[in-house]
């Protein structure tokens, strides 16, 4: 868990339902979970860029995207698909408040993981229980 509470002001000004609230907790958890990964990938990153009230802010991938900029053709696939990945939750985390409920669910449940014998690697973010809990609530914002 990332330790940020429902109070804590995700998108100052702007009302969210309960079902909203919850969803986007569950993207902040997800946003902690691939921020810790990234440290793990490149642990040379200061840890103050790597916190999760930053990871909220709508220019948060550029700007690590530009700090990385020196060093991208040295980073492995797993720490350019992290990257990528806190790109996805972010473009979600924006999308709450603009798209309607069913345009959210359709988004979230395309990233649903499809098990294939494939080697294309398969970000781990998926297969935890809060993007079980963030599906599951996106499908129930739409019923």
């Amino acid at each position: 868990s990332s330790g940020i509470n429902a109070e804590w002001p995700l998108r100052p000004g702007i009302p969210l339902t309960d079902f909203m609230k919850s969803l986007q907790l569950c993207i902040i958890d997800l946003m902690h979970f691939c921020l810790k990964e990234l440290k793990k990938f490149i642990p040379s990153l200061e840890t103050d860029t790597l916190q999760i009230e930053n990871a909220v802010t709508k220019n948060f991938y550029w700007g690590l995207k530009q700090k990385l900029d020196p060093v991208w053709s040295t980073l492995g696939d797993s720490a350019k698909t992290t990257l990528f990945d806190i790109k996805t939750l972010s473009n979600l985390n924006n999308n709450l408040v603009r798209d309607d409920a069913v345009r959210f669910f359709r988004n979230v449940n395309r990233l649903r993981p499809r098990i294939a014998p494939t080697k294309t690697k398969v970000s781990m973010w998926l297969f935890t229980e809060s993007f079980e809990k963030l599906l599951k609530l996106a499908k129930e914002r739409v019923e």
